[in-house]
């Protein structure tokens, strides 16, 4: 979304507040909810200060949280807002005093404003108050549409005032202190609840699109996920096995097919930086290279696709030795909180028989410590390229939430192909007799590393991420 998206309010009076709304928050205890909010408030705070957005003060009402801006920062706001996690839906509100005169006034000058650049002849009313019954609500809003009438027809105004189908459906929430009108409505992106822990998920990360949807399904239930990329002579060492765009069901996909290279699924994009940008604080990321072993590589003869796998699981190895190293983690730091590394996330592209990480690559590999983790399990092929798919042609509207339930009507079931399935599995075995004993060789090399060794092989950076750019 941008500013050319936002209403053009430019009346006698303008947006000065972004009013939003939270649904799993609710689901937890007052005590709990009241940390939540106060981890989301500081989150967005945050985030302001990085977009260069002047965000004047904050309201905590029931049901709902109120961010005031000047009113030229609102377009900008709405932008940025969409990438808050903890956050379901938002909107850009007027603010109102309570009493039936003046709310009625404030209305028509809404109204009025938006006759101006729109053609509407007729205005619904939608009612909300935690401090009024329904029988008070209707009257109220009885009270409220016959003073509002009055005055159009002493102005002259033609505005129909509807009772359900119209124009423009204008919501008019009643608080203590005053009332919020608003009539349009953004969903986030991915909704769900704050970063609120400090503990910690390893991706593997080739730039791939489904490692971003794993860390996002990850993210969105408040936990942090880091991007470990692996360096070798092969390239960034990943799970992925071909597939996704270019599997059968891919191809046959009217959502992906004939799909040009763009934003989300174009591999010069990077994604970290798209990652980082739902975070408050700067994003970590750690690199780890094994170029310094490359002699000790080229004494087991082995090319293509057994090397690969070799590889694997010597980046199993290291996630696992980076996360349980106590030197190292003490270096892992998100803001003012310390991580804790919990397990591996992985974002295998053969998403109906989640084959990765390769069997044999863990039951040979010594000291795994992590527990491993598969967000994407349950979803088929179709499910995750229609939810990309989503994100990237109209990310203004894009709700995760939505697009998974729309997905998952269309195309219910795992999607399991099997001869992909007879294909891998014949692939596993003749890879088993020839990469094992190299598994076992190297593993026993690398378990002698020092910490300090294992420093000299990893990088450590802090990605700040950034939506409006100068």
């Amino acid at each position: 979304m941008d500013a050319n998206s936002m209403p053009n309010v430019d009346g006698d009076f303008s947006y000065r507040v972004i009013l939003c709304k939270y649904n799993e928050i609710a689901l937890k205890s007052e005590p709990y909810q009241k940390k939540l909010f106060t981890i989301l408030i500081d989150s967005v705070k945050r985030i302001c200060i990085r977009e260069n957005l002047h965000l004047q003060s904050v309201l905590n009402l029931p049901g709902r949280l109120l961010f005031f801006f000047p009113p030229e920062n609102i377009p900008r706001a709405c932008n940025v807002f969409q990438y808050v996690i903890g956050i379901q839906s938002f909107a850009p509100a007027v603010s109102s005093p309570r009493k039936i005169e003046k709310l009625a006034q404030k209305v028509i000058q809404y109204a009025s404003t938006l006759q101006q650049t729109q053609n509407i002849h007729t205005l619904a009313l939608k009612l909300r108050s935690p401090l009024m019954t329904s029988e008070k609500i209707q009257d109220f809003q009885k009270e409220l549409t016959h003073r509002i009438e009055e005055i159009l027809y002493q102005q002259g105004n033609r505005l129909i005032i509807a009772s359900k189908e119209a124009d423009i459906v204008l919501e008019i929430e009643i608080r203590e202190k005053g009332s919020y009108l608003y009539h349009r409505e953004f969903p986030t992106h991915f909704a769900g609840f704050p970063i609120e822990s400090n503990k910690v998920f390893f991706l593997p990360w080739t730039n791939s699109p489904y490692e971003f949807l794993t860390a996002m399904m990850v993210i969105r239930r408040g936990a942090i996920v880091i991007p470990i990329k692996f360096n070798t002579p092969l390239g960034l060492v990943g799970w992925e096995r071909g597939g996704g765009f270019e599997s059968e069901e891919g191809k046959n996909n009217p959502k992906t097919k004939n799909q040009s290279s763009s934003m989300i699924y174009s591999p010069e994009y990077d994604k970290i930086a798209l990652l980082a940008k739902y975070y408050g604080d700067p994003l970590p990321v750690i690199s780890l290279s094994v170029e310094s072993f490359d002699s000790i590589f080229e004494q087991t003869n082995l090319q293509g696709r057994e090397l690969m796998e070799l590889y694997r699981a010597i980046f199993l190895y290291l996630m696992n030795k980076v996360g349980v190293d106590s030197l190292i983690r003490t270096r892992l730091r998100m803001g003012n909180r310390k991580l804790h590394i919990k397990g591996i996330l992985f974002a295998p592209v053969d998403l109906g028989t989640q084959n990765s990480p390769e069997p044999q690559t863990t039951s040979n590999t010594p000291s795994m410590f992590l527990p491993s983790f598969f967000p994407l399990a349950g979803l088929n092929t179709s499910n995750i390229q229609n939810i990309l798919h989503d994100y990237e042609t109209d990310p203004s509207n894009f709700s995760f939430q939505r697009s998974w339930l729309s997905s998952i009507s269309e195309h219910p079931g795992l999607y399991i192909d099997p001869e992909m399935n007879k294909s891998i599995t014949g692939e596993n075995l003749s890879l088993r007799s020839n990469v094992t004993s190299a598994i076992q060789h190297f593993t026993g090399i690398l378990s002698t590393l020092t910490t300090e060794e294992i420093f000299s092989h990893l990088h450590l950076e802090w990605i700040q991420g950034k939506i409006i750019e100068p």
